[in-house]
């Protein structure tokens, strides 16, 4: 169990910058086979992992960074960096990324995002299959199984402020370029409605007088949209209520801000989301 916040251990010949619990240890029997602490380009270290459930706790992990592309995220997490980003448009791919140089293998679910580096080109995005996504990233050296398209899609928050912005790789070619953003929590992506993690640290800022999209759940919760799908445009948020197919208890209605802005941070590393059933995306406000 971690309690006492978080330190930072730095791999000098990378550059890299993992995140790690000050009293989180890990049993050296679990570490991924044939590493070490920096191996082939992987930094591997102890992390912790919060479970995201109520009274949960951190549990110790490895994690392995299979590139210093990866490790500059963390960096970049050491220098956050706020970049405007309602109403622009952008395309995430979630590459299933295997770990460990012997079976048995762990199987991660990273993010890569093109936010910040292209607008994914529709007609590069539409023409590139996941199995095209597969081999790309092997090239690259990211051992990936398996990938899933996630896009186009379109900001509903004003500026984003984190470890977004590390180096790009030609993911889908050399002029369509994506950053590694986040890891899921999850092997696969729930129903609508459903909640689940994505491990990152990023704060969604919207501004003083800013309109916002919110769903309130029967509990209490309130989500707000964090992007929206090429199933709707931005004039169809207001209404959005009359197109979503919304369980008992739910209720979503747009408002404004108002004098205060509002600031959704990750929490211990971890952002709770979930999607409706268009696939728009909301963030928990905790």
């Amino acid at each position: 169990m971690c309690q006492n916040g978080s330190v930072t251990h730095n791999a000098p010949e990378l550059g890299c910058y993992i995140p790690a619990c000050a009293d989180c240890t890990c049993d050296p029997a679990t570490r991924p086979q044939g590493s070490t602490s920096v191996h082939g380009g992987r930094f591997v270290g102890p992390v912790c992992v919060h479970t995201g459930e109520a009274g949960g706790v951190d549990l110790c992990d490895w994690v392995v960074l299979s590139n210093d592309t990866e490790c500059a995220v963390h960096a970049a997490n050491d220098h956050p960096v706020t970049v405007t980003s309602r109403n622009l448009r952008f395309c995430e791919v979630i590459l299933m990324v295997r770990s460990g140089s012997a079976p048995p293998f762990t199987f991660t679910p990273k993010i890569y995002n093109s936010f910040g580096l292209n607008d994914c080109p529709a007609d590069q995005w539409d023409s590139i299959s996941t199995t095209t996504l597969v081999q790309h990233a092997n090239a690259l050296g990211i051992t990936a199984v398996g990938a899933f398209k996630n896009g186009p899609r379109w900001w509903t928050i004003d500026s984003i402020t984190g470890g977004a912005l590390a180096n790009p790789i030609p993911l889908i070619s050399a002029t369509f370029q994506m950053r590694f953003v986040a890891v899921l929590t999850v092997s696969a992506l729930p129903p609508p409605y459903i909640p689940f993690n994505v491990a990152r640290v990023a704060t969604w800022n919207y501004d003083r007088a800013s309109l916002v999209y919110l769903l309130n759940d029967p509990t209490g919760n309130t989500w707000v949209m964090q992007s929206y799908n090429d199933q709707v445009t931005e004039h169809d948020l207001n209404g959005l209520k009359h197109k979503l197919n919304l369980p008992d208890g739910w209720k979503y209605h747009s408002q404004s801000t108002g004098g205060e802005a509002l600031h959704l941070h990750s929490q211990n590393g971890v952002s709770t989301i979930l999607r409706d059933d268009i696939g728009n995306a909301y963030n928990l406000l905790a």
